[in-house]
């Protein structure tokens, strides 16, 4: 999810203005199903059975992996988004 997304104006989720949706909906990627974790590759490969852009539906993602400590990190290849050449980095940290 991108830092600083502007706020709705109004409180309930579905009111928000077409500039607003687009703003938070450009603002943030989501998905969700199975993945599978490849310890030699320090690879997970995430199996999409839903996600924020319909086109990834269906389809595997696979990221690099890092632990270090409480720390997770996931790293995804170089990919072209939007005009640029850019590579996700997800941080997880175990609190409990």
């Amino acid at each position: 999810m991108r830092r600083n997304r502007t706020r709705f104006a109004s409180d309930d989720l579905m009111t928000g203005s077409d500039e607003e949706t687009r703003s938070a909906l450009t603002g943030i990627i989501t998905y969700f199903g199975p993945y599978f974790v490849e310890e030699e590759s320090a690879r997970v490969t995430h199996r999409l059975e839903g996600c924020s852009f319909p086109n990834w539906e269906g389809t595997e993602l696979e990221r690099n992996y890092v632990i270090e400590g409480d720390v997770l990190t996931l790293t995804t290849d170089p990919m072209h988004v939007g005009g640029s050449d850019l590579t996700g980095v997800l941080t997880w940290r175990r609190i409990a």
